[in-house]
């Protein structure tokens, strides 16, 4: 998950592509979204992690990024679902432009705007290096296989 005043959404079913999504509304239109589509609950949800900093507490004023952090954090608690924060440096690593992104040469997400299905992806991918290896290695020799 990407969370903000756009969040971007990958779900991952275990091979193929993930589902990506963007959903518009904050906080509201995320939660909205997440009681629509929440059963079952999933395995795991990774998220990127945001603090407002002094670099970043002038690039949004709005307030949705933590509150759907924090939220989700609640909800996989109450669901007992591993939660696992990603920080925004961390799954940079599979982001950049053109044939540099990664998660564009395993043909994940959706070109957009301001790439939220992306980040959300890369967001999935750096999970996936943390908790499922043997898919992600799978997944890192199919980039490496696309140079």
């Amino acid at each position: 998950i990407d969370p903000g005043k756009v969040t971007g959404i990958a779900v991952w079913h275990g091979s193929g592509k993930p589902d990506t999504y963007e959903v518009e509304g904050g906080i509201h239109g995320f939660v909205d979204w997440w009681n629509d589509r929440a059963a079952p609950p999933p395995d795991l949800i990774a998220i990127e992690d945001w603090m407002v900093r002094p670099n970043t507490h002038k690039l949004t004023p709005e307030p949705d990024a933590y509150l759907i952090i924090g939220g989700m954090q609640m909800w996989s608690r109450t669901h007992r679902v591993h939660f696992h924060k990603i920080g925004p440096g961390e799954h940079k690593t599979f982001n950049g432009k053109g044939k540099a992104m990664k998660t564009r040469r395993l043909g994940w997400g959706v070109r957009s705007k301001d790439n939220h299905h992306e980040d959300a992806c890369s967001v999935l991918l750096t999970a996936l290096t943390r908790y499922d290896r043997v898919t992600a290695t799978a997944l890192l020799k199919e980039i490496a296989a696309d140079v």
